[in-house]
């Protein structure tokens, strides 16, 4: 009976520690890493989006994830779309900080996010003016890193727009948080998940 007792506290510990370091390193235990976005396509699992009109998502633990990054898994979306030749379509996402309201700065998080576009052969369409920038309140929306570009497109068809945070750095941001009479710099940590929404528009 002890030795059962003994195996099965050494089992449970396996268990935890090994979930704990797994947790250390950002990588999420139970999800398929894909080694890359077209791995991702060819399995077929993509949302469809259209052109103007807004559409907001989420990366979290439960997201197809790539690669690893600074010891993380890195959440990301694949959304297919139909772009036409010789337009210029604008691209806008809002990623929305967590903790804005919190008075602990340990809560204050951001998701980066880092934009592509492919075409149907997966070729990659160049981001043109890539902006990102912090959005002050309104009465409509909260406090937002914005991240704008634009596409030249040069082929009528299906286009692949992926989304998935930026964990090249582990170095968190500042954003500015502003009001009618003042403005304060406030840290926000930077972490792999958060939601957000996406348009684009011709």
């Amino acid at each position: 009976m002890k030795k059962d007792v003994s195996i099965m506290l050494g089992l449970i510990f396996v268990l935890v520690f090994g979930f704990m370091s797994c947790a250390s390193n950002g990588v999420v235990a139970g999800n398929k890493i894909y080694s890359d976005e077209k791995a991702i396509i060819q399995a077929g699992d993509i949302q469809e989006i259209a052109t103007g009109k807004i559409t907001k998502d989420e990366l979290k633990e439960k997201s197809f994830h790539v690669e690893v990054e600074n010891g993380y898994s890195i959440p990301v979306r694949v959304y297919k779309l139909s772009l036409e030749k010789d337009i210029i379509y604008n691209f806008t996402l809002k990623s929305v900080p967590n903790g804005l309201i919190s008075l602990s700065a340990k809560k204050k998080s951001v998701m980066i996010p880092r934009v592509l576009l492919y075409d149907e052969d997966f070729n990659l369409v160049e981001n043109q003016n890539l902006q990102g920038k912090t959005i002050a309140p309104t009465t409509f929306e909260p406090l937002v890193f914005k991240v704008t570009t634009k596409w030249n497109i040069n082929k009528t068809g299906k286009y692949y727009l992926v989304v998935k945070s930026d964990m090249s750095s582990d170095q968190g941001i500042t954003l500015t948080v502003s009001n009618y009479t003042s403005s304060t710099d406030v840290y926000f940590k930077r972490v792999p998940y958060g939601k957000y929404s996406i348009e684009i528009s011709k």
